[in-house]
């Protein structure tokens, strides 16, 4: 940047009138000559007058709608758009408008410096929203105030460069390019928005200037005329996208022009406050022109301010003549023209519609008409010529140049100069493209998609293009909504077959659509192992898709020395590949070449995890390691794989609680891969691995025999490792770029040294695919995509995961540029942001307003009205949560009951600080309850938070709290754990997905005895839910609780589905051990705990203690001393006190039996327990519940007590239980 730097005009946008709206239909009326002046519509003025004056001139430049605006696209309620002063409105989407037309993507704006300047002058709304102070709305003040055009603007866009609101009256606009222009030079802004807009809302102004002598009979202003005889007012509004130069170059914009020198002065003290200034245009002009170097003579063309009245015309005339009609010769004037004489004086607008007018005139190499000169013109310096008819740029200098002027009332001057853009700056084209491409398209819904894909269709039918140019164009204008489409097409014609389909609502296998963000944090690659490799593979895309050719072309010199082939060759020929010492290096070369694939389209791994041979390449790919180190474990793997004789593997269906059961019945079977909860890989002897198939098969379960060389993470490879190791001595690897879930690791997120240790792992131990699965799950990971040429793991993932999104990269059956294409788009389509393609921007049609009437004084007296003060309402049903709350939700926005619905989400409904504040209040009102706003503001959807506001009701006497009180399945009860709150359920919850409802029962001090507690327990579900099947379960001392509490509901003939125990540990009984003994040995735990944890030494009187024959009694006095001794925080210390005493009536009691089904989800690894307990140091499987639950299943987690209900050992649990939920009850 610099003083100097010229500024690109990279996008326009305008609504004009004459039904100019877009550029398109702007330079239509400007090379037609079209003249926009009307009658002002019928009901313009009656909110301010029911009378107008006699001299309230009736004609003007007019739009035809003002009132229509598209509230749900920018996610403004219809209470604040009504008092939304439509200048704001109409700017919201004439710079949205300006955006598309540039082919920059509006949410790419978010966060960064860009900035807004915004002329405006004309408060008349803010009149009439604020007339009446007893009538006033609360948003009344911001959707008026001249200042928030800006600022609403940078709000919606989410911009931190300046954000200002102009006004210099009629020079308002062009003032604001001014600002924008200084701005980006001195790198106070990467790119500016500038605009201006005005609307003649109410008569007053007119009249004054009618009085004033300043109005011309028939409304129309006459630049520059014989005939001029006053202005004609007017009213729009354009905007324009602007960049640096330089900066527009590197992003490969569409130039439109540029803006090559701005200036800003003051007529000071004229002729009058209102009376224009000779010298001072004069000198405008002149510090103009020699700050962007041009020689007068070289201006073609000046749009001028040109009202076209007698006094202001001559002067402007005079004042360019004497600066830009110097030296020139006669036969090359300065030619002049003015939209006003089209539109009228847009005043405020009028400047930056003169300035988009000239920049069409640029970009279409023609200057247009400037009207009402049939008379002749007024000039007298023959040096100076108006343009009536439309004539090419006559390029005076060699290159075309223009100024646009704007002259403010109260005496603020403006002046742009402007220049056509360098030749040669369009981008150029790759000389290789791809076979297909994928054609981006977003908005609110479908239904404006299908609309877009429509006109797009037409466009392109009748009018061809460059594929590249519209897939560059269609992405630069992603980001629009929710709502996506992703088109693949391999030429126009099919393209356009495509967006016909899709318009016509008819499915087709090139569009792919999406409307939730299913990609959250970023796309999981997950690198398959051996057997995803085909002949053939890869062998189109290198013809097809350049980015992999030239990944092959890189690798394969990388790839040579270590493996000793041809990846390039391999791959052409297909041949080689079964044969394992050939065909793992190819298939490894071959995922490192698909990932560049991604990375050339702008997708990057948000994690990777790697199958067996694939954490290789999911090394590599994670910048852990070296294409040649990772070439070199892949050649001396493949090789010692490929001696290895004898052993068997197969695939089956077999679930995590079987494992026992393999173990015990097939010692001579391994599980070498856990695909996922119900699929393993198992590996062994020919002969038991075949008697496991035979048994399964005959079970009715799948159980498939795969054809190996030799059996890989089993003993079977231990004779290769220390040859391995020592090969691969020399591997060092890097800190990884991206995270990596091994599967190698117990812990997937743990420091994979990835040296050749970690590869000796890698080959020996069992594949943990369902764990690297889980954590990056449990990681907020939703969407996963298989780097493989064909694709092996969806499954897996499915299981896994589910209701995750599983993407493949090419299928043996659809492999070229086309399938992939696909795939990139379904990526799109599920919510993954990816760059502008090589492209020129072009002109295609925009995505359409759905206009809604928004106006404040329509049903004025209905939306005035106070709520109603209710007393407190007694709330017992979930449904009438969400019922009143809804109610109050669309009171307080405006929007009708049934655009509320349960799942809408929050952000949609437009909901800001204020209607927050407005709906708790009513809440509060509602249900005598305070809920804090935080946690309105936490609430995702409108059901969400309902279920806030139901946590907040008094409590009454009932435990249940609801963790999800709506789904269709049975609802699950879990107890809270010894002293803890039910909240510990609450990631559980969420994993069990929204079908599920889960309730929590806190915890009841007064209940002594677990069955007095479970007696309680009881109650309160029939209450809850008084018919129909439910389950129990809790975590530790709640599922001693929930087992007794399904005993006594199925004894008084309830259903209970499933008894779900979380590490419920029965204690073992030490008949040694006296109740003294084990009092004293307790609390000297727990004393040697406090000296670990506070470093204090807590003496406590154990004899007292023993003595003590009150429970709550004997832990308040040791909770005194730990006070005294230590600053422990109350909530600890009211924790430990709540814990001892429930332990204590947990140890007490004896469970009966119960016949009913019931699943343990036991920890397999020691706790790190505070205090610890031999009596709960247990070592049968069944913790002691086989005992008294016959139709018990075991479900080992690796993991400890304290950490089940964490990621990723919740993830697992959730998992295996989501599936017992949904198979049929017997």
């Amino acid at each position: 940047g610099g003083p100097a730097e010229p500024v690109a005009v990279v996008g326009v946008g305008c609504r004009l009138p004459g039904g100019a709206h877009g550029p398109d239909g702007y330079w239509r009326l400007l090379s037609e000559g079209a003249d926009a002046i009307r009658r002002v519509p019928e009901d313009r003025w009656r909110d301010f007058t029911a009378f107008p004056p006699a001299d309230a001139h009736p004609y003007g430049g007019y739009l035809d709608d003002i009132a229509g605006f598209d509230a749900d696209f920018f996610r403004i309620t219809p209470r604040e758009a009504a008092v939304m002063d439509p200048q704001q409105r109409i700017l919201l989407e004439v710079v949205r408008e300006a955006l598309d037309h540039a082919a920059v993507p509006a949410g790419a704006l978010a966060g960064t410096a860009t900035g807004v300047f915004v002329g405006i002058s004309a408060p008349e709304y803010g009149q009439l929203t604020g007339a009446d102070p007893a009538a006033v709305d609360p948003w009344a003040p911001a959707g008026g105030a001249l200042s928030v055009a800006a600022g609403r603007l940078s709000y919606v866009l989410d911009t931190r460069g300046p954000s200002l609101a102009v006004d210099t009256a009629c020079s308002s606009s062009l003032v604001a390019v001014h600002h924008a222009c200084v701005s980006l030079r001195t790198g106070e802004c990467d790119t500016a928005v500038a605009a201006g807009v005005n609307l003649l809302l109410s008569p007053a102004v007119t009249v004054a200037f009618r009085r004033a002598g300043a109005l011309a009979p028939d409304g129309r202003c006459k630049p520059f005329s014989a005939a001029a005889d006053g202005i004609g007012r007017g009213e729009g509004c354009a905007a324009v996208i602007l960049k640096r130069l330089s900066d527009a170059e590197r992003d490969g914009d569409r130039v439109l022009a540029v803006v090559r020198a701005t200036a800003v002065n003051s007529d000071g003290r004229s002729n009058g406050l209102m009376a224009p200034n000779p010298a001072a245009q004069q000198a405008l002009l002149e510090r103009a022109y020699a700050q962007a170097g041009f020689a007068a003579e070289h201006v073609d063309y000046v749009e001028a301010h040109g009202t076209g009245t007698p006094l202001g015309d001559p002067i402007e005339a005079g004042a360019l003549g004497a600066v830009l009609g110097a030296d020139r010769d006669p036969d090359q004037p300065l030619l002049l023209g003015s939209a006003k004489g089209n539109l009228g004086h847009l005043e405020s607008a009028a400047g930056i519609a003169g300035l988009v007018k000239t920049v069409l005139a640029l970009h279409h190499d023609t200057i247009p008409p400037s009207l009402h000169c049939e008379r002749g013109s007024s000039l007298t310096d023959p040096r100076l010529r108006v343009v009536t008819e439309p004539e090419p740029w006559p390029r005076y200098g060699g290159t075309a140049v223009a100024g646009v002027s704007g002259f403010g009332f109260g005496g603020t001057n403006a002046h742009v100069v402007l220049e056509e853009g360098p030749p040669g700056l369009l981008p150029v084209r790759p000389a290789e493209e791809p076979a297909a491409r994928v054609h981006l398209l977003s908005d609110l819904d479908v239904e404006r998609l299908r609309d877009t894909a429509g006109r797009l269709a037409d466009r392109l039918r009748d009018r061809p293009a460059h594929p590249a140019d519209v897939a560059r164009t269609l992405a630069g204008r992603t980001g629009r909504g929710p709502a996506r489409a992703a088109v693949v097409a391999r030429d126009r014609a099919d393209l356009v077959d495509a967006l016909g389909e899709f318009a016509a609502g008819r499915p087709d296998a090139r569009v792919t659509t999406g409307e939730r963000d299913r990609v959250g944090r970023g796309p999981v690659w997950v690198f398959s192992g051996y057997g995803s490799q085909w002949p053939g593979m890869g062998r189109r895309l290198l013809a097809e898709e350049p980015a992999f050719a030239a990944a092959v072309e890189k690798l394969d010199p990388q790839l040579a020395p270590e493996c000793g082939l041809s990846l390039y060759d391999h791959l052409s020929s297909g041949d080689g590949l079964e044969r394992l010492e050939v065909a793992q290096p190819v298939l490894f070369g071959v995922q490192l070449a698909l990932a560049e694939l991604w990375r050339s389209y702008g997708v990057e791994p948000a994690a990777v995890i790697g199958h067996s041979m694939g954490e290789v390449a999911a090394a590599v790919c994670a910048g852990a390691l070296d294409v040649t180190d990772g070439a070199r474990v892949i050649a001396v793997r493949a090789r010692l794989l490929s001696g290895l004789r004898g052993g068997a593997m197969a695939v089956v269906d077999l679930d995590d609680t079987e494992l026992c059961m393999l173990a015990q019945d097939f010692p001579e079977v391994h599980v070498a891969v856990h695909s996922s909860p119900r699929q393993k890989v198992v590996t062994g002897e020919e002969a038991a691995v075949a008697g496991l198939v035979r048994r399964l098969e005959g079970r009715g379960r799948a159980a498939r025999a795969m054809r190996v060389v030799g059996a890989g993470h089993s003993p079977q490879v231990d004779g290769l490792l220390p040859e391995l190791v020592d090969a691969l001595s020399g591997i060092r690897a890097r800190r990884p770029r991206v995270p990596v879930h091994s599967t190698v690791l117990d812990d997937p997120r743990g420091d994979c040294l990835f040296d050749a240790a970690h590869w000796a792992a890698n080959l020996r131990r069992p594949v943990r695919l369902d764990r690297a699965l889980a954590s990056a799950a449990a990681d907020g990971h939703t969407a996963f995509v298989e780097i493989s040429p064909h694709p092996v793991l969806a499954g897996a993932v499915a299981d896994t995961v589910p209701g995750a999104l599983a993407l493949a990269t090419l299928r043996r059956d659809a492999d070229g540029s086309a399938a992939f294409a696909g795939q990139l788009g379904s990526l799109y389509a599920a919510g993954q942001r990816l760059p502008v393609p090589p492209g020129r921007v072009i002109d295609l049609p925009l995505p359409r307003w759905r206009h809604v009437r928004h106006w404040w004084t329509d049903g004025r007296a209905a939306r005035t009205e106070p709520l109603p003060e209710e007393p407190p309402a007694a709330v017992t049903e979930p449904s009438s949560v969400l019922a009143r709350l809804t109610h109050h939700i669309a009171a307080v926005t405006g929007h009708s009951p049934s655009r509320v619905t349960p799942g809408t989400a929050w952000t949609d409904l437009g909901l800001d600080s204020l209607m927050a504040v407005r709906v708790r209040t009513a809440v509060e009102r509602e249900f005598g309850v305070e809920v804090p706003l935080r946690d309105l503001f936490a609430a995702v959807t409108v059901e969400d938070a309902a279920l806030r506001v139901e946590r907040a009701l008094p409590r009454g006497d009932t435990p249940v709290r609801p963790l999800r009180s709506t789904g269709s399945r049975p609802p699950l009860f879990l107890v809270h754990a010894a002293g803890g709150p039910v909240s510990v359920y609450r990631t559980l919850t969420e994993r069990l997905g929204e079908d599920q409802p889960v309730y929590g029962l806190e915890r009841i001090e007064e209940a002594g005895t677990v069955p007095e507690k479970a007696r309680r327990y009881a109650e309160a579900v029939k209450a809850v839910h008084p018919d129909g099947p439910c389950l129990l379960g809790g975590w530790s001392f709640g599922g001693f609780v929930a087992q007794e509490t399904a005993r006594q509901l199925t004894t008084a003939g309830r259903e209970v589905r499933l008894v779900v125990l979380i590490d419920s540990v029965r204690p073992l009984p030490r008949p040694g051990l006296t109740r003294a003994d084990r009092i004293r040995a307790h609390f000297e735990g727990f004393a040697r705990h406090v000296t670990d944890a506070y470093g204090v030494r807590l003496e406590l009187p154990y004899d007292e203690l023993v003595a003590t024959e009150d429970d709550a009694a004997r832990i308040d006095t040791v909770l005194r001393a730990l006070r005294e001794a230590a600053d422990v925080p109350p909530a600890a210390l009211e924790h430990q006190r709540a814990s001892y005493l429930d332990m204590g009536v947990g140890e007490s009691h004896r469970p009966g039996g119960y016949a009913g089904p019931v699943v343990l989800y036991r920890a397999t690894e020691a706790a790190p327990h505070t205090v610890r307990d031999p009596a709960y140091e247990r070592e049968d499987p069944a913790l002691g519940w086989d005992e008294v639950c016959p139709r018990l299943q075991v479900v080992p987690v690796p993991g400890h007590h304290l950490s089940l209900l964490d990621p990723p050992h919740v993830d697992e649990i959730a998992t295996h239980l989501s599936r017992m939920l949904a198979e049929p009850s017997p």
